[in-house]
């Protein structure tokens, strides 16, 4: 009777309960109810999308450390209430020694990557062809993705972009289809003429943006919601083998590099 008096007395003395994973769900749909926030507001405030804040609070998925990071700075609760993890690094935790002024918004990363490759575009592809390819990159790359995330992020869930605002509307991010735009400049310009060369590329060419999805990721803009490897690969490879046989279909003759 004396040990089970002495456990009443410790449970009764923790103000807050510590989440080890099974109840990370559960933290963060109370902390949410008490700010009277519905899934849809709290992935307007944070930039976590609705279907990762419903995944995590049913316990279907657990919540990364980035999105505990973003929902610990709008619910106002310490990561370790949130999350599963019993002790983190203090670098983990926001710091509050450092005035917001001073740190880069994670927006500001959209102008600057579409700015980059952009400039790049400019160097590697005279500007003949960039007139000759803006029509199809336009299409198949800036208006393909505004219908992916349409499709990947508000239909599927799978993930999507983050912490886009001030450079975005309900959900919408400006900059992306941009960058995706000039980046389908870069791959229809290189794009082989031979058939095996041609997959080769579009392979070579899904990887590279499955590594520059998770630099977005490691920078705070970007998630997967099923993995960082292999749903984006195959939604990357899917999207351009389908951009390159529309391409095709289209009538559009392949580039002749060492003309003009």
């Amino acid at each position: 009777m004396g040990l089970g008096i002495r456990k009443t007395v410790k449970l009764d003395l923790s103000p807050i309960k510590e989440s080890t994973g099974d109840d990370a769900g559960e933290q963060i749909r109370q902390a949410r109810i008490a700010l009277r926030l519905t899934q849809r507001a709290l992935s307007d405030l944070s930039g976590v999308t609705v279907a990762a804040i419903g995944q995590a609070e049913r316990g279907v998925r657990t919540p990364s450390l980035q999105t505990l990071r973003a929902l610990s700075e709008t619910l106002g609760k310490p990561v370790w209430h949130l999350g599963r993890f019993e002790r983190l690094p203090e670098r983990t935790l926001p710091d509050s020694s450092q005035r917001e002024d001073e740190r880069m918004q994670p927006y500001w990363i959209y102008p600057i990557y579409t700015a980059c490759i952009g400039l790049v575009t400019l160097a590697l592809v005279p500007r003949h062809h960039i007139r000759k390819i803006s029509f199809y990159a336009i299409v198949l790359g800036g208006v393909a993705d505004v219908v992916a995330i349409l499709l990947v992020t508000h239909l599927l869930g799978a993930g999507g972009y983050r912490n886009f605002d001030p450079f975005g509307l309900d959900g919408m991010p400006f900059f992306p289809p941009l960058a995706w735009t000039v980046w389908f400049v870069l791959f229809f310009y290189f794009l082989p003429r031979q058939r095996v060369t041609k997959y080769v590329y579009i392979v070579v060419a899904a990887a590279y943006s499955v590594i520059f999805s998770n630099v977005l990721i490691h920078l705070g803009i970007f998630e997967w919601n099923y993995g960082n490897v292999v749903v984006p690969f195959f939604i990357y490879v899917s999207w351009f083998l389908l951009v390159t046989w529309a391409k095709g279909r289209m009538g559009e003759a392949e580039f002749d590099h060492d003309t003009e």
